[in-house]
């Protein structure tokens, strides 16, 4: 394997109060890493390390190619020709037979959580084994190319498939019974999977991958912990003990009053897209009327934000979306949305027994002032993923969380947003609105339905904007990044030695 002089050995680890399911998971067999069920943000950056979709974005937004090296329209067919000489570590070519098994391993498993390719590809097909055809792909040119016919060509089509659940996974590393990845040696991305103990995951670069560079980590460990606290990785990067913490690793304040002006350190700020929010569950909804709901919040909002805001980075969010989204609300929304929550001041007092997931330990004191007969616990995973059958009456009425907001209109990522609840729609009536807002073609009229969409939930009270944030990392030099402004991808090979 090439390596620039002077490289040495990334480290790399991560732990979050606020996402304490994720920092549990890395003691996981590597099973857990699958694009066919991404259910947080510490999936997504392995898997998109691990993992190559046929298409990407540039860091300036722009689409690109990834595993095809060139897409467009024949007709009312989509063609994409695959990279020639792409292939695994041990050497196995990657090709659209590869790019179609994906494909319906998804349609078949039907358990991915940004978007429904099946729907608008095979419709009316139901597959059960990889056997299966789906009569509009076709791999041509002895698997040099793909072709996806359509009754017309589209504009979702390529955005979509840049969503890590669409990520190639080469045929040979799957059991073709039951579908799973058994081999994370011989990936698609640019790393594999070499080592995975109680200790530690190891991940190493492919020379083989159209994203290598002799300059990027060689070698990315993460470091499993154990009863890790919200300073822990700031603790180990000051020890020395490793030399980077990714942009979901830590909280922005801290990273922001350790490093701003450390001159040994490069720092890596987003725009403040970062959401902190609180979603009532399906049970809060049914349980507290729209009223009730707006007082709880107001309540809510008024304890948080006047906590986050004495923190480095923070400022009120008004509204889900930043205000460089496509689906923001214009000044008059938000003063009506203004005027119906201030009609509904919040309590002093709610005395209602509620269970409240995930809310940060350090403000949950000055929550019980106002809650005290409300639960704050931590459950075992983001609501909308635990089964209907498996919900108990430990199941909350309500849940903090924070969220990637700055996509734009981006079928994947909206996809996930309605599947976590954060809008008002649930189940069916998301789907429904989704296959909409597909099958709509004008892009003034798909933006009008999103701003629709971000505006029900607010007025509904189904989901209340807490604050946003920057997404922050930082690498000790001479490491540099060249991270994306407009999301949270923590690429490693991205990282640069010595420039």
């Amino acid at each position: 394997m090439v390596a620039a002089k002077g490289l040495r050995d990334f480290l790399m680890t991560r732990s979050d109060p606020l996402e304490i399911i994720l920092s549990s998971a890395y003691k996981r067999p590597l099973s857990v890493y699958d694009p066919a069920l991404i259910e947080n943000a510490a999936q997504h950056i392995v898997l998109q390390n691990i993992y190559s979709p046929l298409l990407e974005y540039t860091n300036e937004g722009e689409l690109t190619s990834a595993i095809a090296g060139s897409f467009g329209w024949e007709g009312n067919e989509a063609h994409f020709r695959i990279r020639p000489g792409l292939k695994t570590i041990d050497g196995y070519s990657i090709d659209a037979y590869d790019v179609e098994n994906t494909f319906k391993r998804l349609f078949i498993l039907k358990s991915n959580t940004h978007g429904d390719l099946k729907s608008v590809i095979c419709p009316d097909v139901k597959l059960k084994s990889l056997n299966d055809r789906c009569p509009n792909i076709e791999v041509r040119e002895d698997g040099a190319l793909l072709a996806i016919k359509f009754k017309k060509s589209n504009t979702y089509l390529f955005p979509m498939l840049t969503a890590m659940d669409y990520a190639i996974i080469p045929r040979k590393s799957l059991d073709k019974q039951s579908l799973k990845i058994v081999d994370y040696k011989n990936t698609s991305g640019p790393y594999w999977a070499e080592e995975n103990t109680d200790e530690h995951l190891v991940l190493r670069a492919n020379p083989h991958n159209f994203h290598y560079s002799p300059k990027m980590p060689q070698k990315v460990e993460f470091l499993y912990l154990t009863g890790a606290k919200s300073d822990t990785p700031l603790s180990m990067f000051i020890d020395k003990k490793i030399n980077h913490i990714v942009t979901v690793g830590s909280s922005p304040e801290i990273l922001l009053s350790h490093f701003t002006d450390d001159k040994d350190v490069s720092m890596h700020l987003t725009e403040p897209m970062w959401l902190r929010y609180v979603t009532f569950t399906q049970k809060g909804r049914e349980e507290f009327p729209e009223k009730k709901r707006i007082k709880i919040a107001n309540t809510l909002k008024k304890v948080l934000l006047d906590e986050f805001l004495k923190l480095d980075g923070y400022v009120d969010a008004p509204q889900l979306f930043p205000g460089f989204g496509k689906g923001s609300l214009s000044a008059e929304e938000l003063l009506k949305l203004k005027a119906k929550y201030d009609a509904e001041p919040g309590e002093d007092i709610f005395t209602d027994k509620m269970t409240a997931w995930f809310f940060p330990k350090r403000y949950i004191n000055r929550l019980k002032e106002h809650f005290p007969n409300t639960e704050f616990v931590d459950g075992a995973k983001v609501p909308c993923f635990i089964d209907p059958k498996d919900r108990d009456a430990t199941f909350p009425h309500f849940y903090f969380a924070g969220t990637d907001m700055g996509f734009q209109e981006d079928i994947s990522l909206l996809s996930y947003k309605i599947k976590t609840e954060i809008f008002h729609l649930i189940g069916k009536d998301g789907e429904n609105w989704i296959k909409k807002y597909i099958e709509e073609e004008a892009e003034e009229k798909k933006i009008r339905m999103l701003k629709e969409l971000h505006y029900d939930a607010l007025y509904r009270a189904d989901t209340i904007p807490i604050v946003f944030c920057p997404y922050v990392s930082v690498v000790r030099s001479p490491w540099k990044m060249n991270f994306p402004r407009y999301t949270y991808d923590n690429n490693f090979w991205q990282l640069q030695y010595g420039e």
